[in-house]
């Protein structure tokens, strides 16, 4: 049994230039074009990462400008952490912390607004 080939998550940037999506244990990026309707190829998939690793379940753009894409691995019990260019959509490997089982993420500004 491998990875399977389904979307298991899904980003897209709030300004509509980019959807990341994992797709069998990868991260592709796409960058949009003719006001959504086109997609095309920015980055096959994430730099591949060592240790364990499983199908993202979840992922979600965080930052004041998006910079960086986390990604929810409930199979490997951790969160990895990407840094964005915000202008080629390009994504690179930056960390990872261990978490129990994630099976979403939800970036939140902190502190709060008041």
């Amino acid at each position: 049994d491998g990875p399977s080939s389904a979307a298991g998550a899904l980003a897209c940037s709030s300004d509509g230039s980019f959807v990341y999506v994992a797709c069998g244990g990868r991260i592709s990026a796409l960058r949009t074009s003719e006001g959504g309707r086109r997609l095309e190829l920015a980055q096959r998939e994430a730099p591949p990462a060592s240790g364990p690793s499983a199908p993202p379940v979840g992922l979600a753009l965080a930052g004041g400008s998006e910079e960086l894409l986390l990604s929810a691995e409930q199979g490997a019990d951790l969160v990895r952490i990407y840094r964005r260019d915000v202008a080629s959509g390009r994504l690179d490997l930056a960390g990872e912390v261990g978490c129990p089982a994630p099976c979403c993420v939800l970036p939140l500004a902190w502190p709060p607004p008041a």
